[in-house]
């Protein structure tokens, strides 16, 4: 890559305060398998934050991870396609428990509305293209039943660790300014 465009490239993986030496540049799927294990096994420990970064990223890549989800540390993905990078935001058991809450409170409250769990669907962790070429992934995402699959979600839940706010008030911003109702 070079060195004029290395600044812009990693502009996202700034605005998500990772560090230098929580990022990797791209190689090859072995590595980077390599890499996300590590910093997973340091994240699990306390010594490694829960977002990490990827640079110089393509999509095919992208697509390995998908492939491979399972042989892969639970993650969810941000990835910007016009700067080919990747934010990895790690999920740990705390994590799973805290948006299953999150989870279990919205569904609570829709129903003491009179909104039935057949009026709403629950679309996961899946990922959705925002207006400025990023692919987001959520912790939970919901949506009427009445939109269209392809729609983008209505609800979100975005859950992390507390020193990560700043990451979650980047999250928040994608999903409040960069979804605007359009479709994938």
């Amino acid at each position: 890559m070079p060195r004029e465009n290395a600044a812009i490239a990693m502009s996202i993986l700034d605005n998500y305060n990772i560090s230098h030496s929580h990022r990797y540049e791209f190689q090859n799927t072995a590595q980077l398998k390599n890499f996300l294990e590590r910093s997973y096994r340091a994240f699990e420990k306390g010594t490694s934050p829960q977002f990490v970064g990827v640079g110089s990223i393509g999509v095919d890549s992208i697509q390995w991870i998908d492939k491979n989800r399972r042989e892969l540390p639970p993650m969810r993905l941000l990835y910007d396609e016009i700067q080919k990078c990747l934010v990895i935001k790690f999920a740990s058991k705390p994590h799973n428990v805290a948006f299953a809450e999150f989870r279990a409170m919205f569904e609570d409250a829709y129903r003491a509305k009179g909104v039935s769990r057949y009026d709403i669907v629950c679309m996961g962790p899946s990922r959705y293209r925002g207006s400025n070429g990023r692919h987001k992934e959520a912790d939970e995402s919901f949506k009427p039943v009445t939109r269209s699959l392809d729609d983008k979600p209505s609800f979100v839940i975005e859950v992390g660790l507390s020193e990560s706010l700043n990451q979650l008030r980047s999250d928040a911003f994608h999903w409040l300014t960069k979804t605007n109702g359009q479709k994938n």
